[in-house]
């Protein structure tokens, strides 16, 4: 562990960014700045930005600072008066952040206590690299107890990390389109001068994760994922995550198909990947069913349609993949 009090000491270490993305994020936020309080690395700035909550959320984000910011390098908050989504407020906070890397994070997830040492010392040894992954437990609060739900490592995943990790960016951006995305979104760590050459998507308000690795590798960026755990992704009982039938989980399958149809469908199209197509164009189907034969209800009737539309749709559905 590192160990180091004086704040001019710190400065012979690379300034980490931590960029907290908040909206309606009152109940929560206070526990996501403390677990970013608690890291073992000293050189760290913290930038808030809210995507104009109708909460209390800003006001506690400035009271906390108030009685916290001795323990950071630097503070900022950016608060918009406009709500823009995702993809903006995170291109707000990180333009406004100072430091070489950037560790994103939603106000109500929490950083692992060595979260931020952990990618560093990884970053030095994969000192070539410059986007960095790492693997995610989950946890949720019921009646005020924490559940945490631990990512069960497996010589599977870790191979899996290698093989990745030996791709070069062409054969990154190939492997995802071909079988899925595996990077966990929330780990992100970037180094600042990447994210100013390419920006987080603004036309995909709910989606930034999946055409950003995309955009990245096609790019030539390569991404490097980690096999630590550095971050606890929190599900259910939040404002912004409320499960399947949450606002957020419908805008985000909104700004899924729409990048679908707006670039990823020519990726597949350009390279003649028809497996991926197929996976994709019937994700969009079952998503546009549900929503037409549930309206998003949450009970056992919408639950079996669910089930139903599902089978259906794997079994009897096949796309092929249209012709240049």
């Amino acid at each position: 562990m590192i160990i180091m009090d004086n704040k001019t000491l710190n400065k012979n270490l690379p300034l980490v960014s931590v960029v907290v993305v908040t909206y309606n994020s009152e109940k929560t936020v206070v526990e996501t700045l403390e677990s970013i309080k608690r890291q073992s690395y000293p050189n760290i700035e913290l930038v808030v930005a809210d995507d104009c909550s109708a909460d209390n959320t800003c006001e506690i984000v400035k009271k906390w600072l108030l009685h916290n910011a001795d323990f950071f390098s630097e503070t900022s908050t950016v608060f918009s008066s406009i709500n823009t989504g995702i993809s903006a407020n995170l291109n707000r906070g990180i333009s406004k952040a100072q430091g070489e890397w950037i560790k994103t994070i939603a106000g109500d997830d929490l950083l692992v206590d060595n979260c931020i040492e952990t990618f560093i010392s990884f970053a030095k040894i994969h000192h070539n690299d410059s986007v960095f992954f790492s693997r995610v437990n989950t946890f949720s609060v019921l009646k005020g107890e924490k559940r945490i739900i631990e990512a069960k490592p497996s010589v599977d995943m870790q191979s899996y990390i290698d093989y990745f990790n030996n791709l070069n960016a062409r054969e990154q951006f190939l492997e995802m389109l071909k079988n899925g995305v595996v990077l966990q979104s929330p780990s992100l760590f970037i180094k600042k001068c990447v994210f100013e050459q390419f920006r987080f998507p603004e036309e995909y308000k709910y989606m930034e994760d999946h055409p950003s690795w995309f955009r990245l590798t096609n790019m030539g960026v390569h991404l490097c994922m980690t096999p630590n755990i550095s971050v606890y992704y929190r599900i259910g009982n939040s404002l912004s995550k409320r499960g399947k039938d949450s606002f957020y989980s419908r805008a985000h399958m909104l700004s899924q198909s729409l990048f679908f149809w707006n670039e990823k469908r020519s990726y597949y199209i350009q390279e003649g990947i028809s497996g991926g197509y197929d996976w994709n164009k019937k994700l969009l189907l079952k998503y546009e069913m549900v929503e037409a034969f549930t309206q998003n209800k949450k009970n056992f009737k919408t639950k079996v349609i669910r089930y139903i539309i599902e089978f259906i749709v794997n079994k009897m559905a096949k796309y092929e993949l249209p012709k240049l």
